[in-house]
């Protein structure tokens, strides 16, 4: 049975708050199968690189899948080569590209190497391929004729400035290199069924998506289009005097004049979630939406035109959530009390985390993390939740899938 890999970048530049999302709401929802996780299956790096991540990536073994949140961009992903490189980028066209160039050098240097020379006619064969070789790799390295011991010495040279470009340092710079050369032939070898990224925005780039899916030789590759937030655990908080706030009532504000839902057409009473503007952004959300009557309107001796006037649709929970600055967020939410009590009605709470969260949740109460897709320019849903059919569709594939 093919492995499973969760990979978190859990350096306080990377997600430091993934890990504790995922411990609480272990299932990750994906266009092909969701990822069902567990501590067994997660590793959290404090010090995440390539070097790092090849590591975890090579213990699910071959046709397996891993999961590798880390954030990236349409360049390639946000992670270093090396443990603290100073370089926090593994750039499609140079860093992924010089491993590429140097692990076809690699495989060509073994090939001329595995040649007879035992006779002069062999070592002038071999002499030829070597010149060959490098005058391939630079356009004119080798002039004149040269030794095996020279063609050697040439391409070790070469492999120094390859590790030097990739950040490798020290007496065993090229040595180090050499062996996540060889790391990356072995995932290759694997053949991933699926490399699944997320806290990344790559998936709205076609040509980098394919480029990342061959660098690590999985047959697919999934990111989202828009980039992904975790957050600590926050705890909803009650409104006092619900019905007389017109944010949470459905009612126009006086201060904006319309109504929580989406923007242009009037709150349906049938419509459980919708997008409300606060007085300083446009990123809450009221889920689970009711309805009330007040008491004075729900005699029978009433008639029904009277019912239908009194009728007030409102928002039992809102979450709010905003980004304070480059991958950092913040989010807070409201419920509405228990009915005659002025404690949080968790029932509430619990209905929103197993609608928009996580189906089957164990969650009954409390504090709660939160994650989910960062999507302000779209006008009525500002973030997308983990269980809303928009986060699938906001996931693309490598090779593209036919509709």
């Amino acid at each position: 049975m093919a492995g499973f890999r969760l990979i978190i970048d859990g350096r306080p530049e990377g997600l430091p708050h993934a890990d504790g999302y995922y411990r609480f709401f272990p299932l990750e929802p994906s266009p092909v199968e969701d990822m069902s996780l567990s501590n067994k299956t997660t590793a959290v790096l404090t010090n995440t690189s390539l070097d790092t991540v090849l590591n975890e990536m090579l213990k699910v073994g071959a046709g397996g899948v891993v999961m590798l949140v880390c954030h990236a961009f349409q360049q390639g992903l946000l992670m270093p080569i090396v443990p603290g490189g100073p370089n926090q980028r593994l750039i499609v066209g140079t860093g992924m590209a010089i491993i590429d160039k140097a692990i076809k050098a690699e495989s060509d240097v073994a090939a001329i190497r595995a040649l007879p020379t035992s006779t002069a006619e062999q070592q002038k064969t071999a002499i030829d391929r070597w010149t060959r070789f490098l005058n391939g790799l630079q356009p004119g390295m080798v002039t004149g004729s040269i030794t095996i011991k020279e063609a050697e010495t040439a391409y070790g040279k070469f492999l120094d400035n390859v590790a030097k470009g990739l950040e490798f340092q020290g007496p065993k710079a090229r040595d180090a290199m050499l062996d996540l050369l060889r790391r990356v032939v072995q995932l290759r070898g694997l053949k991933l069924s699926r490399l699944e990224l997320r806290a990344c925005n790559i998936g709205d780039d076609d040509k980098t998506m394919e480029a990342v899916r061959k660098f690590f030789g999985c047959e697919r590759l999934l990111a989202p289009i828009f980039g992904t937030f975790y957050l600590s655990p926050i705890l909803a908080f009650t409104l006092q005097g619900l019905s007389d706030n017109d944010e949470f009532m459905g009612r126009p504000r006086r201060s904006r004049g319309r109504v929580p839902g989406p923007v242009g057409r009037a709150a349906r009473d049938d419509v459980s979630s919708g997008l409300i503007i606060a007085q300083s952004n446009h990123t809450t959300r009221g889920f689970l939406r009711e309805t009330s009557v007040p008491v004075e309107f729900q005699s029978r001796r009433l008639s029904p035109s009277l019912h239908l006037g009194a009728v007030s649709s409102f928002y039992t929970f809102t979450l709010t959530v905003d980004e304070i600055s480059a991958f950092k967020y913040r989010a807070w939410a409201a419920v509405a009390p228990a009915k005659g009590k002025r404690t949080p009605d968790w029932t509430k709470v619990q209905n929103f985390v197993r609608g928009w969260i996580m189906p089957g949740s164990s969650y009954t109460g409390g504090a709660f993390p939160l994650a989910g897709l960062w999507t302000p320019d779209i006008q009525d849903q500002p973030f997308v939740l983990p269980n809303e059919t928009s986060y699938l569709r906001s996931i693309n594939q490598a090779p593209p899938v036919n509709p």
